[in-house]
């Protein structure tokens, strides 16, 4: 799941683990302290169930998001590396970080084509005053609906 700022740059190699690593290092403040095998760990895994979403502006990454699907909150709260698209009723976002203005909208839309129709999205980046919340689909869905008014492509690309 990679989108690209319209013009698109034609024949732009994807992005590698460690590039993404990189910019999940110095943006995400619940990755800074893990280690660099472990990181490069996460973000591959994240590539390998294409649930890893990353947006570059002219070949630059401005924004990364790592989803995956869960049956339950719960379920995601207790199993790190669980991801059932047969039975995930959500989207549970792990991680995600932005530069750009409209990154997490594009990200946000990323995940719901690569994922397909679901009941809600949910995440400790959802969270407020340290309570879980669920975000309804369709208010997402609503939501991220300005991107494609405003030029912003949210085609992925295959990693």
């Amino acid at each position: 799941m990679i989108a690209e700022i319209k013009p698109k740059t034609e024949n732009l190699p994807a992005p590698t683990t460690v590039q993404v690593a990189a910019f999940v290092r110095r943006r995400m403040a619940a990755l800074r302290k893990v280690d660099r095998a472990e990181l490069l760990r996460i973000v591959e895994w994240y590539r390998c169930v294409a649930g890893l979403g990353v947006m570059r502006v002219d070949g630059k990454i401005v924004a990364v998001a790592m989803a995956r699907c869960v049956p339950t909150m719960e379920a995601a709260q207790a199993e790190e590396w669980l991801n059932d698209e047969e039975g995930g009723k959500i989207v549970w976002v792990q991680h995600i970080a932005s530069l750009h203005p409209r990154g997490i909208e594009t990200l946000l839309r990323q995940a719901m084509r690569r994922f397909g129709q679901r009941e809600a999205f949910a995440g400790s980046v959802f969270s407020r005053a340290g309570e879980l919340r669920m975000l309804p689909w369709n208010v997402v869905a609503r939501l991220t609906m300005e991107n494609s008014k405003n030029g912003l492509s949210t085609e992925g690309r295959g990693t």
